[in-house]
Formats: C-alpha cells, sequence, structure tokens
C-alpha cells in the first residue's frame, strides 16, 4: 500500500508537470514512478514467495500426519519422479510469481501421491489376454488410469 500511495503522488505531480509544460520534471518523475513500480513488484513477489513457502510446509505438515496416521504403500518410482517433477515445477513456478498455477502442479502432485498409495486391484488375467488377442496389437496399461495403450504412445 505504501507504493501504491507514492506511486499515486508521483502521478499526481506528472500531471502537475504536464499541465505546467515541464517535460524535464515530468521524465524525472515518470523514471521515478518506473522505479516505485519495480519495487512494488518485488516486495509483491517477497510476500507471494512467503505465502507460499508457508502454505508448502502446511502442505507437507499436513501430508506427513496423514501418511503416518495411515501408512499407506509408497508411491512406485515413476509415480515419485512425476511427482517430484510436478514439485520442483511449483516451486520455480511459485518463485516467479504463478501462484494459481504452481497450486495446481501441488494439487496434481498430491492427487498422485494418492493414487500411488492406493493398492493396485488384481488384473483379472483371462479377461486382459482376451482382449489383448482380439486386438492383436501391443498394448500397455496405463500407469495412473488403467486403460490400454499402444506401446507407441506417450
Amino acid at each position: 500500500l505504501e507504493f501504491s500511495k507514492q506511486i499515486k503522488e508521483k502521478m499526481k505531480e506528472i500531471d502537475t508537470f504536464d499541465f505546467d509544460g515541464n517535460t524535464e520534471g515530468k521524465i524525472r518523475a515518470t523514471e521515478e514512478v518506473d522505479k516505485l513500480k519495480e519495487q512494488r513488484a518485488e516486495e509483491q513477489a517477497k510476500l507471494l514467495l512467503e505465502a507460499f513457502n508457508k502454505d508448502r510446509v502446511l502442505l507437507v505438515n499436513s501430508l506427513q500426519t496423514a501418511t503416518q496416521s495411515t501408512a499407506p504403500a509408497a508411491p512406485d518410482a515413476r509415480t515419485q519422479e512425476m511427482i517430484n517433477e510436478k514439485l520442483k515445477k511449483a516451486e520455480e513456478l511459485g518463485e516467479s510469481g504463478m501462484i494459481d498455477e504452481a497450486q495446481k502442479l501441488l494439487d496434481e502432485a498430491e492427487a498422485l501421491k494418492k493414487l500411488g498409495a492406493r493398492p493396485q486391484p488384481v488384473p483379472d488375467s483371462a479377461k486382459m489376454s482376451t482382449h489383448v488377442q482380439i486386438t492383436d496389437q501391443k498394448l500397455r496399461l496405463c500407469d495412473i488410469c488403467g486403460a490400454f495403450l499402444s506401446v507407441y504412445d506417450r
């Protein structure tokens, strides 16, 4: 708020200089406004990063207490790698000030953790082998949703 008030005052000065025809004063005041805007943006980024880090700590703490109470199985290596990538991206986005996108990635990582913690249902091999024989393709199971995908799909 302090920076915003200073910017408003400088903008009034700029209007006065413009009205008086003092372009040199107007240019100096405009440069000062730009510096104030940069300082305000830096301060906002710091505050957002602090809030993001606090939320992240709370999230991690709540996850730890939840995992300690239920003690689910750990996610497999591939799922854990995806979770780590999403957390890294979320941290980078948070540092750059894109809090909403970072929160979405944290939510996705949380969903992956829950998904990886669930026991995998034992597939009925008779049904699967029949399906594979009918399609006569090279198929694999999707790790996330369990759908059949071509081995050439990403």
